[in-house]
């Protein structure tokens, strides 16, 4: 193998594997929700894990469940509305998409898994005001 096609295979694997890298970047980064939020030893926190997820894709940035436009009456913008549909069980239900609830986001594809996991194990473990 010549200089020139080393070269343009180094480039090749390179450039490959730069593309893989790319596509695995998670489009709401900015919310810095790392798959290790998603360990089962962690301690879920309203403020700091769910709190962000649901202004993002409910709330406040998405323009759905803000105290100032509640679709549905439903306000996820604090712990108190939060905790109303929570501990109902309506929030579970609509966020994984079950039978018999509209499923949330309205119109849009479910959650990322990871973040219904910490949703839930928030909702498991009493959906406290942390």
């Amino acid at each position: 193998m010549n200089k020139y096609n080393s070269l343009l295979l180094i480039t090749a694997i390179t450039t490959s594997i730069a593309g893989l890298h790319s596509c695995t970047k998670n489009k709401t980064e900015d919310m810095k929700i790392e798959a290790s939020t998603c360990d089962s030893v962690k301690v879920i926190s309203y403020k700091n894990d769910v709190q962000p997820l649901l202004n993002n894709n409910c709330g406040a940035q998405a323009g759905c469940h803000s105290n100032g436009s509640a679709s549905g009456g439903v306000k996820l913008e604090s712990w108190q509305g939060t905790n109303e549909v929570a501990t109902t069980g309506l929030l579970m239900k609509s966020i994984k998409h079950e039978s018999g609830v509209s499923s949330m986001p309205k119109g849009g594809s479910k959650l990322d898994a990871c973040y219904i996991a910490i949703i839930a194990k928030w909702v498991r473990n009493g959906s406290l005001n942390n």
